[in-house]
């Protein structure tokens, strides 16, 4: 009956006491069945030393790779498409282009949003006259303050409607500037380059070229760096790319709706961490209605700031990356709000699903390290880890089988139905005595080998060495770990048989249990016709 799964033990050699002396030779000969049958035997003997070395027990399962997850992207507000820039199938990066959109079908969507938000002001207002309180202005992410756009006594009011915001901050890490390239494409996407502005140099990065290879922008580190500053472009070397004013890359509008600034607690270029207190305001109202109208009012300026972005940029774009697995637009199409724009199998991470029998799924737990070989893939060997175990098994030809899920880390080299063999390490023990499985006997239960004396017998009747009882750990096919019994100094009788009809070998090698292993495939028989009984203990005596 094949298994899909295999339970497999490696062995790891750390310390070689010594690999074993062969000393023995075909001492004895005689005939089982009488002459009539020409058949013989002959018994050799060998002596090893113990090892020292690690003994691994895992299983092995194959399966093919899949997408460690799925996303879906959705249209943010009512627009045109006007061309697809994808196609099912393809991989995309965070920020490529997956259409574009006829950026006057949005003006209507952001006039009304403009309209929304001056009906939820004139709501908040007339609420501000009666709820007067105090409360602390936080911030709902982390990031940089980048500007203060009010000061301590400013109208809140007056100051969201003159620049929509309280404080401003730099979510991403980084500042950008936008430049005019002398000449088409002297820089690629992606390039290191030298920024410098307000006194200092920053490493910069090239992160989008235009289609015509004259403009790019590049980014660069928020901290220390001045909104608004100017900003000069070079290459590694030094030769001049153009010059520019730096924005926030990815600004976010801290804002409020009522009130008095009383205190502000941070200065411009401070990194907070979500919730962290900006400004302490008063007479601000505090009932439930207030709350819910600022919450739509944040929600409101949060979808017209997509769709003044969208007007701008004339496209959508990939929020993350992945294979996109199915598209839900197409060119000369009208998408409402909310619609599906595509869905994508994403790629941080793979996910790899093997089969194991019910004889070995009770040996597998979750995050166990799995060594995992990539059939398309012979040069590298990648880690996982055991991230889930099906409950339910699936029978066929009388096996039962569990799925098992390990997760992995993506590679570009990595594709979603790449075959794939994972080894799921179960049990390590390192550094224990280790011996050749067929030097170890095993009779009534026990388990016993010939502890050598410093000769071998000349026949074949006699013992050939003392016979010493040991308990053994884990064990391979070629080797056994002993618990006791043994030292790293002794040495140990290995006893062979072979039987030959009429000058032909019959039967090989007496096995060890049922099992084979060690020392060219040999297992251990007893002189005298004793064989051992039973099956040798796998994981202990």
């Amino acid at each position: 009956m094949k298994r899909n799964g295999k339970k497999a033990v490696t062995i790891i050699i750390v310390c070689v006491l010594v690999a074993g002396v062969v000393t023995g030779g075909v001492l004895y000969s005689q005939g089982f069945f009488g002459s009539s049958n020409n058949s013989s035997s002959a018994t050799t003997y060998s002596v090893v030393k113990l090892t020292t070395g690690d003994l691994e027990s895992s299983v092995t399962g194959t399966g093919t790779l899949a997408a460690g997850g799925s996303a879906t992207e959705t249209v943010p507000v009512d627009l045109k498409v006007e061309s697809v820039a994808v196609k099912v199938g393809q991989n995309v990066a965070a920020g490529d282009t997956i259409a574009t959109i006829d950026a006057a079908s949005i003006a209507d969507t952001i006039t009304a949003l403009e309209s929304e938000i001056n009906s939820i002001d004139s709501s908040i207002a007339r609420l501000a006259s009666s709820e007067a309180s105090v409360s602390k202005l936080t911030s709902s992410v982390s990031g940089r303050v980048k500007q203060l756009l009010c000061s301590a006594g400013d109208d809140v009011e007056k100051v969201m409607m003159s620049y929509n915001g309280l404080f401003v901050l730099s979510t991403d890490g980084k500042m950008k500037v936008d430049i005019t390239l002398a000449k088409a494409n002297s820089v690629a996407t992606g390039a290191k380059v030298v920024v410098k502005t307000g006194g200092g140099a920053y490493t910069g990065l090239v992160e989008d070229l235009s289609e015509d290879g004259l403009t790019c922008t590049v980014t660069l580190t928020d901290n220390g760096t001045t909104l608004g500053a100017d900003a000069t472009v070079s290459t590694t070397d030094g030769s001049k790319l153009g010059s520019g004013k730096l924005e926030i890359n990815r600004p976010y509008y801290v804002t409020g709706t009522a009130g008095t600034v009383s205190k502000i607690y941070v200065n411009a270029n401070t990194r907070i961490s979500n919730r962290t207190a900006l400004a302490y305001l008063t007479g601000i109202p505090t009932s439930d209605t207030y709350n819910a109208l600022v919450k739509s009012r944040e929600e409101t300026m949060a979808l017209l700031k997509t769709a003044l972005a969208l007007q701008q940029a004339g496209k959508l774009t990939a929020s993350e990356a992945g294979t996109i697995q199915t598209l839900s637009v197409a060119a000369g199409q009208d998408v409402k709000s909310g619609a599906s724009l595509m869905s994508m199998l994403t790629l941080e991470s793979i996910k790899l699903s093997v089969s194991v029998d019910e004889l070995d799924i009770n040996s597998i737990a979750v995050g166990q390290t799995a060594s995992i070989a990539i059939d398309a893939v012979s040069d590298k060997t990648y880690e996982g880890t055991v991230e889930s175990i099906s409950q339910i098994g699936t029978t066929s030809n009388g096996v039962t089988n569990y799925t098992v899920n390990i997760q992995m880390a993506a590679d570009t080299a990595l594709k979603v139905g790449m075959n794939a063999t994972a080894t799921i390490v179960i049990e390590k023990h390192s550094g224990v005595l280790l011996l050749p499985l067929e030097a170890v006997q095993a009779m009534q239960g026990k388990s016993f080998v010939w502890l050598y004396t410093g000769t071998l017998p000349t026949d074949s009747s006699q013992d050939p060495g003392t016979k010493t009882e040991i308990t053994t750990g884990m064990s391979n096919d070629n080797y056994v770990e002993i618990t006791s019994g043994l030292t790293a100094d002794d040495q140990v009788v290995v006893v062979r048989t072979k039987s030959t009809s009429s000058g032909n070998m019959r039967g090989g090698f007496g096995g060890f249990g049922g099992m084979t292993g060690g020392m060219g495939g040999m297992g251990g028989q007893m002189p005298g016709g004793d064989r051992p009984q039973g099956d040798f203990p796998r994981g202990g005596n």
